[in-house]
């Protein structure tokens, strides 16, 4: 009988040992594995504000080009959102280059630059409206 408890005590020693070994090496696998998962999902979040920002840019050159082609009196309302992300849009409007305008999109994160054939007045964040007038593209 004496030696079936110290063989109980030992089989549950074992047990407990063997619960410890998995558990630490659970937890260093962890410790291992989750850095790259954080910087996996950090890249792949620049990466959509990166595309989100582009998407935006090539809407914002569409815009123009439509509104250079149609005849004058053409008038429409858009949306320039206030943020991508979590993270504010800033937009920086250079129209002191001949028959051109570049307009810098960006955020903390990320940038894109495009260059329209040239406008009157300043793009701005929420709602603007484009308009051509006597051969010239206006918005406000």
């Amino acid at each position: 009988m004496c030696s079936f408890r110290i063989s109980m005590k030992n089989e549950k020693s074992q047990i407990s040992i063997e619960f410890i070994a998995f558990l630490s090496l659970a937890v260093l696998i962890l410790i291992f594995v989750l850095p790259f998962a954080v910087r996996k999902n950090s890249e792949m979040s620049a990466e959509k504000n990166y595309l989100v920002l582009k998407d935006l840019g090539e809407s914002i050159e569409n815009e123009i080009y439509l509104a250079l082609i149609v005849e004058d009196g053409y008038s429409r309302n858009f949306s320039i959102p206030d943020s991508i992300g979590a993270n504010a849009l800033y937009i920086a409007q250079n129209n002191s280059v001949q028959n051109a305008t570049i307009m810098n999109l960006y955020t903390s994160k990320t940038s894109r630059q495009i260059r329209v054939p040239k406008i009157q007045g300043q793009l701005k964040t929420g709602q603007n409206t484009i308009r051509k007038e006597e051969g010239m593209i206006h918005v406000s």
